[in-house]
């Protein structure tokens, strides 16, 4: 029974943080380091996909909004799990 209970157990949540670093130039040099959590995995694979530097241009704009980023490749962004 232990075999089945496992294989139709619902799992809990998973949860992953995003680490997103860099600086931008908004008058003056502005340095990036943020953690953020997200639940739904779309949004954590969003940051690692194909599309990954048009998913950090839009969270730098809605986050930092009048910076200039030139070329997103410059900033580093890291997804982990997170462990409950």
């Amino acid at each position: 029974m232990g075999f089945f209970k496992k294989m139709f157990a619902e799992e809990p949540p998973k949860r992953w943080a995003v680490q997103i670093r860099g600086t931008l130039y908004r008058s003056g040099i502005v340095t990036v380091d943020r953690t953020f959590e997200v639940d739904d995995v779309q949004t954590a694979s969003a940051f690692m996909g194909p599309d990954r530097e048009e998913v950090l241009l839009d969270w730098l704009r809605q986050n930092y909004p009048g910076a200039k980023c030139e070329d997103p490749h410059q900033f580093g962004v890291n997804v982990w799990e997170i462990k409950q």
